[in-house]
Order: structure tokens, then C-alpha cells, then sequence
């Protein structure tokens, strides 16, 4: 397995863990536990994967994504949050995760096996969603379909009929 990863969690004991667990995959892990100075390592765009932990002192989880959602380098960067909260908390807040647009959740203490899981899991869904557009941005392949769908439905309707 292979991708860069940014693991951004103030307590550095898990950082170390993410990184170790990660790195023996094949992932590359930079980790940050400052917030503020994670979020300024992921506008740089070297990162195919965020890991980021919901409960941090002076910003959050939620407001760290909020902020990286409001500039396109952030955008597209898929969150997977780490979260001490109990269960009944997480699914109160399964609306916040849909509304920052995130991949995911893992509870916090995970095995390592559930890491690695989720972070290849995410990872190649990523890939397969870019070669879809890539596929489907192919104009010549969809310009030749939609104009003889188009040309087949005018053939066959009468004049006033929807096309």
C-alpha cells in the first residue's frame, strides 16, 4: 500500500502510534499536533489522506475541516477523524460528518489493523473516484453517445412531444 498521509491528533502518543502502524504498511505519515500549523501542512497539497482528531484544545476537529473546506486545496482532501467520544456521541454526530464531507470515523482506542483498514479503504476509494472522471471527462466518448441518444428520441417523437 502506498499514499501520504497527515495525521494531525495533540496528544503525541497517538501520533507516534499512526505514524508507526502506518509507516510499516507503506504509507508515508507526517503528523502534526499543533491544529493550527497542521491545517497550513495540508493547504500544501501533498497529502492524500487526513487523519484528524475531533477533541483538540483551541480548535477542534469540526473547525479545522471547516477551515480546510473553505479553500480548494482542502476541498478534495479526505477526513477521517479519531474520536475519544462514546458511541451514542458519534451517532448524535453523524450529521456533522456528512456536512463536512467526511470519509469517515474511527473510535478512539482503535487496533491497529482498523487503521490501516480504513486509511486503504479510503484511499482507494479516492482512486477509483478520479479514474471515473477521467473516464467520463473523455469527450469524444460521451459527445458521440449523447448525440445519437439525441438524434435516435427525435427520430421517434412527433413534433410537440418532450425529447
Amino acid at each position: 500500500m502506498s499514499g501520504r498521509v497527515l495525521a494531525i491528533d495533540d496528544d503525541e502518543g497517538i501520533l507516534k502510534i499512526i505514524s508507526k502502524i502506518l509507516t510499516r504498511e507503506g504509507f508515508e505519515v507526517d503528523t502534526c499536533s499543533d491544529p493550527q500549523a497542521g491545517l497550513e501542512m495540508a493547504f500544501t497539497g501533498q497529502y492524500q489522506l487526513l487523519i484528524l482528531d475531533v477533541m483538540m484544545p483551541r480548535i477542534d476537529g469540526y473547525e479545522v475541516t471547516e477551515r480546510l473546506r473553505e479553500h480548494d486545496e482542502g476541498k478534495k482532501l479526505p477526513v477521517l477523524l479519531l474520536t475519544a467520544k462514546g458511541r451514542y456521541d458519534i451517532i448524535r454526530d453523524r450529521s456533522r460528518y456528512f456536512l463536512y464531507g467526511l470519509y469517515g470515523f474511527l473510535p478512539k482506542p482503535f487496533f491497529g489493523r482498523e487503521l490501516v483498514h480504513k486509511v486503504a479503504e479510503i484511499l482507494e476509494l479516492m482512486k477509483s473516484r478520479e479514474a471515473s472522471q477521467v473516464e467520463s471527462s473523455d469527450p469524444e466518448e460521451s459527445s458521440s453517445v449523447d448525440s445519437e441518444e439525441t438524434e435516435q428520441q427525435a427520430a421517434a417523437s412527433k413534433p410537440g412531444d418532450p425529447i
